[in-house]
């Protein structure tokens, strides 16, 4: 539903008279019409049910530790069906005297105690989650089902032990959404904008303290407001999940940071993921370079200077575009470039999904011998998915074995790469075209330790993690690069060569055009032949 002006007909239904002011907040979409305010709807069957509810609480309870809005159902029909929902326009009466928690400040404490007594008679009232929240696609949803493991795509985590999780009907927004009188203290604050989900309690109070955390700069003091046990802070790290998810989504969406994108300011996310690794280590990545934590069952992140946005869109291509069952991309959910304290770098932070299971250079492959056909099955794969431009997904700095090891600038086209290549070709009278060669995703640094290897419904798959070098290339770069990973690794260098030269069938001009890339590798490794700091990609 778009934030058009309310028309009058919908405010005739509704009984109200005077001119619509548009109020702050609610994403700028609602109005206030003398006692009441209205908004536009999303889904007028699940505005329907919330009123209803809502009417249904005020008459059962007397709670004193909150108060609801009243919903105003409408004079005649809403479309014929809705009696709270007119052509997308729902309204209820405003709550006297109470103000947005923005001017008046929020007040954890009696957040929480008023979600907890607003919950209690949620559950008291509903026994069974109503049919649209399994239908909802919006980015709240999707950013829920991911923290609960739910997408169907993502089958990364069993479920928490069912003794530990008891679900109910909760309101999955609170933080902004519970309103304090602003002249008696005593009186209860109001609740509103219902955010409905099947989840447990203490997941919508995680889903608080994360947005304290994350939006109005709080710190470890409201964590322990919260409860640092085990399945409390399990919880938090959903919720910080789920906010992530959401707010990466609107900005997919074309949306910008918007008022609910929980990252224009990442500072505590950056200090957590620190954190993490700080209590649990590594789990990939070099001492000194790029980082990779796991931060829950279900989220790892990766970080350090030099990872590019470049790198997380090509990872992302990778995933939209790669048959699952050949082969498993982690998802990206975020990506974002913080300041590293005292120096002008940048550390790139990416945030996907966590796969599970043994590393592929612990994996002894002369007692699984199927292992090498599977990893040149994947390369053919991936080289059937094509693209335009050479280089990373969006363009950036292109960074890899054969670039030497300041890498060097995007390319714009074809005929931009050909000549950045024949300027170090030149040095031993050679050149070369690529203009006949389509161009195919490469991983370009296939080495086992960027292969998870997990079995799935009894079947072994292989996870393909690290797309730093990833990007769009003829297909024999993808052969060129091979001999340069693994020198070291003679049970899987040479097999993994002659399985996938088998299955691609490269021709004796691609072979030759080989030979060029090693050279340009070499000069790339021996000389400096940059005109300018934008020949490679870097100040």
């Amino acid at each position: 539903m778009d934030s058009s002006f309310p028309p009058s007909h919908v405010l005739e239904a509704f009984c109200l008279h005077g001119t619509p002011q548009q109020l702050p907040g609610g994403q700028g979409q609602s109005y206030r019409v003398g006692d009441a305010v209205l908004k536009p709807v999303d889904d007028p069957e699940e505005t329907e049910y919330i009123s209803k509810l809502q009417h249904q609480l005020r008459k059962r309870t007397n709670n004193i530790e909150y108060q609801l809005a009243e919903p105003i159902p409408a004079t005649f029909p809403g479309d014929g069906v809705y009696e709270y929902v007119v052509d997308g326009w729902s309204a209820a009466r405003l709550v006297p005297d109470c103000q947005d928690p923005a001017v008046l400040g929020r007040q954890w404490n009696r957040i929480l105690r008023a979600g907890r007594a607003f919950l209690e008679d949620l559950a008291a009232a509903v026994h069974e989650p109503p049919a649209f929240i399994a239908t909802r696609n919006h980015r709240w949803a999707k950013g829920d089902r991911v923290a609960w493991s739910e997408e169907p795509e993502e089958n990364i985590q069993s479920p928490l032990a069912a003794e530990t999780v008891k679900c109910q009907l909760v309101h999955g927004d609170l933080a902004g959404n519970v309103l304090f009188p602003e002249t008696d203290s005593n009186e209860a604050p109001a609740i509103i904008d219902l955010s409905l989900y099947w989840r447990p309690v203490e997941y919508t109070e995680a889903i608080v303290v994360a947005d304290g955390l994350i939006w109005y700069g709080e710190g470890e003091d409201l964590v322990r407001l919260l409860g640092t046990d085990e399945f409390r802070l399990q919880m938090l790290v959903r919720a910080l999940i789920f906010r992530l998810v959401a707010s990466s989504e609107a900005v997919r969406e074309g949306r910008g940071a918007g008022g609910d994108c929980a990252f224009d300011e990442p500072t505590w996310l950056v200090d957590f993921c620190r954190r993490v690794e700080k209590e649990n280590g590594v789990i990939g990545g070099p001492r000194m370079g790029h980082r990779v934590v796991k931060l829950s069952d279900e989220i790892a992140v990766k970080y350090g200077y030099g990872l590019t946005a470049g790198e997380a869109a090509t990872q992302q291509f990778a995933y939209d575009h790669v048959d699952p069952s050949i082969v498993r991309v982690p998802r990206v959910h975020h990506f974002f470039e913080y300041p590293r304290p005292g120096t002008t770098h940048l550390d790139g932070f990416l945030f996907m999904d966590y796969i599970p299971g043994r590393n592929l250079k612990d994996v002894d492959l002369t007692e699984n011998p199927h292992i090498v056909p599977q990893v040149a099955k994947i390369i053919m794969h991936l080289q059937s998915i094509s693209g335009q431009l050479p280089g990373p997904i969006g363009g950036g700095r292109i960074s890899g074995y054969l670039w030497g090891d300041y890498g060097c600038k995007p390319f714009h086209s074809l005929d931009d790469m050909n000549a950045w290549l024949n300027r170090r070709l030149a040095l031993r009278d050679l050149s070369i075209d690529l203009t006949p060669y389509p161009l195919v995703l490469c991983h370009m640094d296939l080495c086992r330790r960027n292969m998870i290897l997990d079995d799935i419904d009894g079947r072994q798959s292989i996870g393909l993690v690290d797309w730093g070098h990833a990007g769009l290339y003829p297909r024999f770069f993808e052969f060129t690069t091979l001999s340069c990973l693994n020198p070291y690794d003679a049970p899987y260098e040479n097999p993994l060569i002659q399985s996938a030269e088998a299955l691609v069938k490269l021709t004796e001009e691609e072979r030759r055009l080989m030979k060029l890339m090693q050279v340009v590798r070499a000069a790339n490794l021996r000389y400096l032949l940059y005109l300018s700091s934008d020949d490679i990609g870097i100040d």
